[in-house]
């Protein structure tokens, strides 16, 4: 897609193309991710990497996001195993296991992350444990039954770091943006025009919903009226 010439990323478009619209869930996703880390790697001023969603919008100016992510030594990434609880083993395939990569190095986090610059070289520079996601970590509605899940973007990438026993280069959080998970189901709360109130900044900011997030940038506001009048508040 070709952003528009007013765009501060206009020319910035990648030309490699990847069909990220073959289905949920699919590893896909965290290929896009690989080729646009190797991109934004060219610039060897860049240090920190952040992938968020279309949908986001910043909790806060851009001078403090900035600053926030140049004073953090990890990368916003959970490869911790204390929270194993949370890393939905029931994902992992016996068919992902190799000499350098198992079921002990299994991990979950956010699709939205930060990386530092270290981190990032690892993910690009990685094609062993990337090939066996390509191959066994994918998930087809159609035949879903008898087989479980896997969700690439969600455990790739903690899954590598703490194959090389890179689990404390991570925060153990994992947590770049804000989400309201109170309804339920797959998906986070889409925020509407009438849920853009003077409380809900702070809330998003400090506020804990079910689980404890301190994101920098919340997710689910999707038309220009939603977007303006939260960016009004937040200004």
């Amino acid at each position: 897609m070709l952003m528009p010439p007013g765009s501060i990323f206009s020319g910035s478009e990648l030309r490699a193309r990847l069909n990220t619209t073959q289905g949920y869930a699919q590893h896909v996703l965290a290929e896009a991710a690989v080729l646009l880390l190797r991109a934004a790697l060219q610039d060897e001023s860049n240090v920190h990497f952040v992938m968020v969603s279309d949908t986001s919008i910043p909790l806060y100016p851009p001078q403090v996001v900035w600053a926030q992510m140049m004073s953090e030594q990890r990368s916003r990434l959970d490869a911790c195993m204390y929270r194993r609880k949370d890393i939905d083993i029931y994902r992992w395939s016996a068919a992902l296991s190799s000499e350098d990569f198992g079921k002990q190095h299994w991990r979950k986090s956010s699709q939205w992350f930060t990386l530092t610059r270290p981190a990032a070289l690892l993910v690009v520079a990685d094609s062993h444990v990337r090939e066996l996601f390509r191959r066994h970590c994918y998930t087809n509605f159609t035949v879903l039954i008898g087989r479980s899940m896997c969700v690439s973007d969600e455990h790739y990438l903690p899954s590598l770091m703490a194959s090389y026993g890179l689990d404390d280069a991570t925060d153990c959080k994992g947590l770049v943006n804000f989400n309201d998970w109170s309804p339920g189901g797959w998906h986070p709360k889409t925020f509407a025009a009438k849920d853009i109130t003077p409380a809900l900044v702070p809330r998003m900011r400090g506020g804990r919903i079910q689980q404890p997030h301190h994101g920098l940038i919340p997710t689910r506001a999707h038309a220009q009226r939603e977007i303006q009048g939260f960016l009004d508040l937040a200004g």
